[in-house]
């Protein structure tokens, strides 16, 4: 059984799965918000600055504040590993957008993802799902139980800066990991471009 729902204020489009008896949700939930790499100032690393500035393009791996009700800034105990993946096993560059000071440990079966964060040009010049693809294939690699196994949930956020650069328009996902791709269809990355 498969339910398609749509929240208009929200934006937040949820699938809910029934597989033998257990439900799995899956989200994707669009968002604009007033942030811009500004936003960042206080964290920002030397050289997230320099590759800003350049307009590099650059996949920047960001800290989250206020998670779980921390106020200071954290990356998820999965961001050292995936950095390490995209730098060594793909065509592109991930930077921490702040140095690593913290760590945000969490044990459960859940995997969460640290927060990617594109600048528009890197979004003309390379495309979403080029990152999608990236996310995908880092799951399959660490965690091919976890991306075969429809009841853990994978967690990620992926922040992308729209052309007026004043504000980011964010994609969350929440759901399975073998149903990433099935949700950035090509019709739903052509309506996100639009929207930036």
């Amino acid at each position: 059984m498969l339910n398609f729902l749509y929240n208009e204020d929200s934006k937040l489009e949820t699938e809910i799965y029934k597989v033998k008896n257990h439900l799995f949700f899956m989200s994707l939930k669009i968002a604009e918000e007033n942030i811009n790499f500004e936003t960042y100032s206080e964290v920002l690393s030397a050289e997230a600055k320099e590759k800003i500035k350049k307009n590099e393009p650059c996949i920047f791996i960001t800290p989250n504040r206020g998670w779980r009700a921390n106020k200071n800034w954290l990356y998820p105990k999965e961001t050292a590993d995936f950095v390490k993946y995209v730098n060594q096993e793909t065509q592109q560059n991930a930077t921490y957008l702040s140095d690593p000071e913290e760590i945000l440990s969490l044990n459960n079966i859940d995997s969460y993802l640290p927060i990617i964060t594109l600048g528009i040009d890197f979004i003309l010049k390379v495309g979403i799902e080029s990152v999608v693809d990236i996310v995908i294939e880092y799951l399959k690699n660490k965690y091919p139980r976890i991306f075969s196994n429809s009841k853990n949930q994978i967690h990620f956020k992926i922040q992308i800066e729209k052309r007026d650069k004043k504000s980011m328009l964010k994609l969350e996902y929440d759901g399975p990991a073998n149903d990433i791709k099935n949700t950035f269809t090509g019709e739903k990355i052509s309506e996100i471009i639009d929207r930036l």
